[in-house]
């Protein structure tokens, strides 16, 4: 499994592989605000930026951080919103495979109407379509995902905020939520 835990790294040095970047087929060196992203342990965790600005590999690099450091919890459900299922498997699930095939952590894809990964420790991932607020309950997880938040309805992120309940008071729960900028929309108003 590849190692995203140590942040000393030696200049020239690749933060993801550990290569010389010479040597490096990765691709993945993560900016400061990324590597913000990847240590940060608040509740809420808000990464806004334009397109190709990273949000998403920041957010996928984090969820393996999580992963290697024992943060995300055997048996852990995750969830990742995207305001559309083609959006999601043109985007978001096309990074997060990619990095975390890398890192050796996919078990099996699930595919379909409804993708879904199992990762080691038994952890799966399930990725949901945001377009009705309403299938957004039921869920119990330990983390939840908002890929390009401002494109969903403000009612997604207070519904989606009750299904991190996993583990009771005994895990890190968290919420990513990653987007383009929409104008003054709800999440300009919270965030």
């Amino acid at each position: 499994m590849v190692s995203l835990l140590d942040t000393e790294v030696a200049d020239g040095t690749c933060e993801f592989c550990r290569q010389p970047d010479e040597e490096c087929e990765c691709e993945l060196n993560l900016s400061p605000q990324q590597q913000q992203f990847f240590w940060d342990d608040r509740r809420w965790l808000v990464y806004i930026g334009g397109r190709n600005g990273g949000k998403t590999t920041a957010a996928t690099a984090r969820l393996i951080g999580m992963i290697e450091r024992g943060e995300v919890r055997q048996g852990a459900r995750i969830v990742v919103f995207g305001p559309t299922y083609p959006q999601m498997k043109k985007g978001t699930i096309k990074t997060f495979d990619k990095w975390f095939q890398k890192a050796g952590l996919i078990v099996k894809k699930i595919d379909g109407n409804e993708p879904e990964r199992q990762l080691v420790n038994d952890i799966t991932v399930y990725f949901r379509n945001a377009s009705n607020p309403d299938q957004t309950r039921g869920h119990e997880v330990q983390i939840v995902w908002l890929d390009e938040a401002a494109q969903m309805d403000e009612e997604v992120l207070t519904l989606t905020n009750m299904a991190c309940r996993q583990f009771g008071n005994h895990a890190l729960y968290q919420t990513f939520i990653t987007s383009t900028p929409r104008g003054r929309n709800w999440l300009y108003r919270w965030f």
